[in-house]
């Protein structure tokens, strides 16, 4: 009776295992290099084979390369060609009487992997510049940042499509730290995976609040800037020596005013000419060296015409002026004869 209980008991447990020996296959393509094919059996005592195919495919194709966990399969990794993802993979699971098939669509089911040479670097003009690097796919790859200013909480940046972050004007008394992940864009059939966020990188801080103690320079510092500043005044020596019309001079002197009016008052006695030191052939240069006649000057009037014999200058003679300055005509007023035309004619 024993034996018939354990008999039936085995052979449930033989059909559980029939039924549930496989579950359902996970494919996902790694950085559009090469696809992952994985599954999860209740029991490892198995080791499935993987076969597959893409669209139209006639023929499915053996796993070229399995996945392992404690000598049994688990996976398969298999070889992945661009546009690949656009055609529908089947897949066939199989060990003895256990077979499963599936079909899956690969459009969405990308993951790449995390980016890489990051980098944090600051420009005075413009700020902080976060980069990295990624799968070189034009148009197609989508950008997200995260990043946080000392122990605040992460800010997550909008997607971009570049792969570069700005943080403008930051404080240099500030630590910030960064991180990206990036996915397939929607202008390529967006994918369902984003990578993994990258490592940490950080930047900062350049000042600090606190007041800290000035290093004290060792001795070795100490007796290098002495030498240095010694031989440093001694070539300056050596050029003041060989130099000697070499003058330094750190505080321009101001002239005085006052020093030199007062030679020109009590020194030259107002000799503006001795003062100024000017020659006595530039000083006579200056002097007039001419001489003009003087001529007086007189009115005239006009009298008749037999007073013409009277007059001790007469008309006719005015038109030699120094006949006129030779003469003794001293008097103030003089006279003209009146023409004959202007005389009235009962005078006639």
């Amino acid at each position: 009776m024993l034996l018939l209980v354990l008999v039936l008991l085995s052979a449930v447990s033989l059909g559980g295992c029939s039924s549930r020996s496989i579950k359902k296959v996970g494919c996902l393509i790694i950085n559009l290099q090469y696809i992952n094919c994985t599954w999860d059996p209740w029991s490892q005592r198995f080791n499935y084979s993987f076969h597959s195919k893409f669209g139209k495919e006639k023929n499915y194709s053996e796993c070229p390369w399995y996945l392992w966990m404690d000598r049994y399969t688990v996976g398969c990794q298999m070889p992945y060609t661009l546009g690949r993802r656009f055609d529908k993979l089947h897949i066939r699971l199989s060990h003895g009487n256990i077979s499963m098939q599936e079909i899956h669509d690969l459009r969405q089911e990308v993951k790449l992997d995390t980016p890489h040479n990051l980098s944090v670097e600051f420009k005075n003009s413009t700020g902080l510049w976060f980069s990295w690097s990624t799968i070189e796919l034009k148009n197609c790859i989508e950008s997200v940042v995260r990043y946080k200013k000392d122990a605040h909480s992460w800010m997550d940046s909008l997607p971009t499509q570049s792969n570069y972050f700005n943080v403008p004007l930051p404080s240099e008394y500030s630590m910030y730290t960064f991180q990206v992940k990036v996915h397939i864009s929607s202008l390529c059939s967006s994918s369902n995976f984003w990578s993994d966020w990258s490592s940490p990188v950080s930047w900062g801080p350049v000042k600090s609040y606190d007041s800290e103690t000035p290093e004290i320079p060792s001795i070795s510092q100490v007796l290098i800037y002495s030498v240095l500043g010694g031989m440093i005044l001694f070539a300056l020596a050596c050029v003041l020596i060989q130099y000697e019309r070499l003058k330094v001079i750190f505080i321009p002197a101001v002239p005085n005013p006052g020093k030199n009016l007062e030679d020109l008052f009590l020194t030259y006695n107002g000799n503006v000419e001795e003062w100024l030191h000017i020659s006595k052939e530039f000083a006579d240069g200056f002097k007039p060296n001419f001489s003009e006649s003087v001529c007086p000057v007189r009115e005239y009037r006009l009298l008749p015409q037999e007073s013409e014999s009277s007059s001790e200058c007469s008309l006719h003679n005015l038109t030699d002026l120094s006949d006129c300055l030779s003469t003794s005509c001293f008097s103030s007023t003089s006279t003209l004869p009146v023409p004959l035309e202007d005389t009235p004619p009962a005078s006639v």
